[in-house]
């Protein structure tokens, strides 16, 4: 019988173990370039779906589960990383303000909030955080572009470091975070599974789903603390902040 995951970036990761010992699997993801991030992890995909805003409900075989801490081999070397941007010496912190698009649309049409942090509150943080650490900013091109855009005197910080699209290099810059501030977002998901502290900011609303696979099993493992919001304020991450800057 033929394994398959459904889901975004996050499902794929915590089902990668799985899907590795398993070699050959199906495929169903909003993520566009799903097929090559498996593939690029050594796992052979026999059928890719792609949708974009209805889940699949016939999807036959059986599901890879899930697993909290996965263990798999990064496609992509940390060190490239580090010579790469020219990383100094300071701590590191991961820090993604943007929501999946597939997300924010399906929520979006419920009228629940949005998962992006305003401009405001990225501009607070990059001021609370640049001086003493550098920052890995997560985005698609697109969203980092049009950010550049709002706020472009904050990106000739020196300790900036923006990160798009690229799916491992992304997970391989995790790895060096010592801690990860972001929307309900992989980014989150990567930060939660490589065992990293994770501060995560939700809209406040109910998903079930979110909160059993991708939320309370890492508060429970103490990796994770979680804020809900409707509107997001710079002064909702002074706790996150105080708790970094303790450590």
């Amino acid at each position: 019988m033929i394994k398959y995951i459904n889901g975004g970036i996050g499902d794929i990761l915590v089902s990668l173990q799985d899907a590795k010992e398993a070699k050959e699997i199906d495929l169903y993801s909003h993520f566009a370039g799903a097929k090559e991030m498996v593939e690029n992890a050594g796992v052979k995909v026999n059928k890719f779906v792609y949708y974009t805003n209805k889940i699949p409900e016939d999807t036959p075989g059986e599901q890879l589960p899930f697993r909290l801490f996965p263990v798999f081999d990064l496609p992509y070397n940390v060190v490239d990383i580090l010579d790469k941007y020219d990383i100094d010496d300071k701590p590191i912190i991961g820090v993604h303000p943007f929501g999946s698009n597939f997300s924010r649309d399906f929520w979006a049409e419920k009228d629940h909030p949005i998962k992006n942090f305003s401009n405001e509150c990225i501009e607070w943080l990059i001021e609370e955080l640049s001086t003493s650490y550098n920052i890995f900013l997560y985005g698609t091109c697109s969203e980092l572009d049009q950010l550049r855009q709002n706020i472009g005197s904050y990106f000739f910080n020196k300790n900036v470091h923006l990160f798009c699209n690229e799916i491992w290099e992304s997970l391989a810059s995790v790895a060096l975070c010592d801690a990860v501030i972001a929307a309900d977002s992989c980014i989150k998901t990567m930060s939660a599974i490589l065992g990293k502290p994770t501060y995560v900011y939700l809209g406040n609303y109910v998903d079930h789903y979110r909160d059993q696979i991708f939320i309370d099993p890492y508060i429970r493992e103490g990796v994770m603390k979680v804020w809900q919001f409707t509107r997001p304020t710079p002064q909702m991450f002074k706790p996150a902040i105080n708790d970094i800057l303790s450590n």
